[in-house]
């Protein structure tokens, strides 16, 4: 059998294995303890945001509130663009924001106003 640095493969892999176990029982305990309000909106509103807008919003509504660095893990886009696009939303009224440390967090607004902004409305941020 092959070693690496004096030890067998298998025993690297085993190691490697029970260590990212461990990392995912840390996660699944984390999400456990959060417990998300429901977010009050007709779904048909969903479909008057722009994909891209839309997919970023769905991310921060899965976690409950998230910061950029957070949305952009869970739909794959870079921080910068998850960045922009949460403050567009944010802009638009579907999003609240607060800081936290120098930490920007961001929520789904809980009941979203008569009529948002649409995409090409929302003036420009700060």
């Amino acid at each position: 059998m092959e070693t690496i640095g004096g030890s067998s493969i298998l025993h690297v892999i085993l190691k490697e294995l029970r260590s990212i176990n461990d990392r995912l029982s840390d996660i699944e305990r984390q999400n456990s303890r959060q417990q998300y309000a429901p977010v009050a909106f007709a779904e048909s509103r969903l479909f008057d945001l722009p994909d891209h807008l839309r997919r970023v919003y769905l991310a921060v509504v899965a976690k409950g509130e998230c910061s950029a660095n957070e949305a952009s893990v869970q739909t794959g886009i870079t921080r910068e663009v998850a960045c922009l696009h949460l403050n567009k939303l944010h802009a638009m009224g579907w999003m609240n924001k607060r800081k936290v440390s120098k930490t920007y967090l961001f929520s789904p607004v809980q009941k979203l106003a008569q009529e948002p902004k649409s995409a090409g409305e929302a003036q420009p941020f700060a």
